[in-house]
């Protein structure tokens, strides 16, 4: 069975009159990847904090491995935190950077050595042992304090936004290689980021949160393709947010569908039991998900078909994103493979539909949120 190394139950946190989280409660189990993700403001670094025993919750608690470390220091803990700005000492070298928290706990001089020298092979920069802050680039420095961190083989490591600074080639790579260090250590790691890519790309498992509370907590595949409230579907990737009023039931090939009345016109969806208690019922489309065409006749047979005529086309290089407005003025984007479909002039009409088993119900807000935690 796997183990719960990080308990957090009920945790509230206050900052006078304002409620920052509010009934939060997390198990976390050993060598997973979690990522706090969501807008700013929304608690996530809050959260983090509290883990690092940095703040204190207001009400909640939080365990370690089955112990309470609500009110244990943070150098009590083992628990260690990347920082955004890196937080390297300019005066000591990479290796002694690497092996200042050995230093601190009072290991020998050999032994910090070694261990240095292990982690800054793990991050890649053997040949920078002797190189001083200074003298590294904005990914190394990175690196170094990971290596740092991993030093001391803490039970659970804290990414407070650590490639935020970084260009968009290195921040990839830097995943990357996050990722293979993850998993090479075995590492638990708890990740604060607003990227929704870095979060979909490195998670076991992603907590999205949304105004100090908890709007979904699941896989990334499970988060893109079954968001659980209207706030998931739209944070998380592209999507058209139709709201829908329920027309008619139907059965299809011994499956139970049914026929909505949306702005931009008539659409078939897969049934789900929930219709009937949503008393604002949205369906999510992912632009990849819709097929279009000029010629009606080359679409799917799914039912329904709408039509409209091309806005915009957006140029995304791999892929590409047009816009197609409906008669009465409702937008849909749908997406394009790069060299593979001819993009045609804006006023061409167009005509479009999608598997009623891709899209989504999803209600206005996941009604679990209004109490906190998941």
């Amino acid at each position: 069975m796997a183990e719960t190394i990080l308990s957090i139950q009920g945790v509230t946190k206050r900052f006078g009159n304002c409620e920052i989280l509010r009934n939060i409660s997390l198990e976390v189990e050993k060598g997973e990847f979690i990522t706090l993700l969501g807008a700013s403001g929304c608690g996530k670094t809050t959260l983090l904090r509290i883990i690092a025993g940095l703040e204190t919750p207001s009400t909640g608690s939080v365990f370690l491995r089955g112990k309470d470390i609500t009110n244990v220091a943070p150098n009590k803990r083992n628990v260690n935190t990347v920082f955004q700005n890196y937080a390297l000492f300019p005066h000591m070298s990479v290796i002694a950077n690497v092996g200042y928290g050995l230093k601190v706990r009072g290991f020998d001089k050999k032994n910090i050595e070694e261990k240095a020298r292990k982690y800054l092979s793990l991050v890649q920069l053997d040949s920078f042992e002797r190189r001083y802050p200074a003298n590294l680039s904005g990914g190394q420095k990175q690196r170094v304090a990971l290596a740092r961190a991993l030093a001391t083989e803490p039970d659970i490591l804290l990414l407070d936004e650590p490639l935020a600074a970084l260009d968009l080639k290195l921040r990839k790579q830097m995943q990357a290689d996050l990722k293979r260090i993850q998993q090479t250590t075995g590492t638990t790691f708890i990740y604060v980021t607003h990227d929704q890519g870095e979060a979909l790309n490195l998670s076991t498992r992603i907590c999205l949160m949304n105004e100090g509370c908890f709007e979904q907590v699941d896989t990334p595949l499970a988060i893109y393709n079954k968001p659980e409230s209207k706030y998931v579907a739209d944070f998380i990737g592209d999507t058209n947010i139709i709201s829908a009023v329920t027309e008619l039931e139907f059965l299809k090939a011994n499956e139970l569908f049914a026929r909505l009345i949306t702005p931009a016109g008539t659409v078939i969806n897969k049934y789900d039991a929930s219709y009937k208690r949503y008393a604002s019922l949205y369906i999510s489309v992912r632009p990849e998900t819709i097929y279009w065409n000029t010629d009606k006749s080359k679409l799917p047979d799914y039912g329904f078909q709408l039509d409209g005529k091309i806005v915009n086309h957006h140029f995304n290089g791999s892929f590409s994103r047009i816009d197609i407005e409906t008669q009465n003025g409702f937008v849909f984007t749908a997406s394009a493979v790069s060299g593979r479909n001819v993009i045609p002039p804006a006023g061409t009409d167009v005509y479009f539909t999608w598997s009623p088993v891709e899209s989504v119900l999803v209600n206005e807000k996941k009604e679990s949120r209004l109490q906190g935690g998941i």
